[in-house]
């Protein structure tokens, strides 16, 4: 079955759009930290247009749901909503770290990663995760925020002994890199220089996986995640 699918992420300093059809993915991208509500429906317009379909002609439209910036994740949460239900189309929310999970996936080939952003307060938002038989990142822990040196894991031994290669991804290694170093001292990982941040091409591919398992969502329901109870603006 061929999907049409729009993906929308807001959640980091970065917004991205693409747009799955035909087995073809397009993509915008813009960089600038806080212009995603400036950028987002302009990037869905100007995709629609290219593929000359309509919003009536997607099979669903999916957003990172969160944890990130406050401002973004509202904003992508609510877009996504505004979109669906103005064109009667199901949602499908995805965690913002396991699209980050995702992109580091297709830039390093590394099965295990651990994505972290950052969430202010000297803090980051940080999972576990690992791929699965259908090349999709999936989470070993629930996503948390704390303090670098305070990250939990419930099952640490034996989520380590699952990969000699761990990838740390993400603006919470590149802005802490000595705390992140010093927690996971005891594990075989490896991070790339540079900022990296999640992208909506990778949320299609979660996106895809979960419509086909019929993991849809109505529009009514959708809401942002931030993990903490305390959120940051930005």
């Amino acid at each position: 079955m061929s999907l049409t699918l729009l993906a929308i992420e807001t959640c980091s300093e970065a917004c991205s759009i693409a747009l799955l059809i035909d087995g073809k993915v397009s993509q915008l991208v813009s960089n600038e930290p806080r212009g995603h509500a400036d950028h987002v429906l302009p990037f869905v317009e100007k995709l629609l247009r290219q593929a000359d379909i309509s919003l009536k002609n997607l099979d669903a439209i999916a957003f990172t749901r969160g944890p990130g910036a406050f401002t973004g994740v509202r904003i992508g949460t609510s877009v996504a909503q505004g979109l669906a239900l103005s064109s009667n189309l199901p949602l499908i929310a995805v965690s913002s770290l396991a699209v980050l999970a995702q992109t580091s996936y297709r830039h390093t080939d590394l099965t295990h990663c651990i994505p972290a952003l950052d969430a202010r307060m000297s803090e980051v938002y940080v999972g576990f995760y690992q791929l699965d038989n259908n090349d999709c990142m999936v989470e070993l822990e629930n996503d948390q925020v704390a303090p670098a040196l305070d990250i939990a894991c419930s099952n640490e031994q034996n989520i380590i002994a699952q990969s000699d290669h761990w990838q740390g991804y993400g603006p919470g290694w590149t802005n802490y890199p000595d705390q992140m170093q010093q927690r996971f001292s005891n594990w075989k990982v490896a991070y790339p220089e540079g900022l990296f941040f999640p992208e909506a091409l990778d949320l299609l591919t979660l996106a895809e996986a979960q419509y086909q398992d019929g993991k849809l969502l109505d529009p009514a329901e959708a809401m942002p995640v931030y993990v903490r109870d305390k959120v940051v603006r930005g």
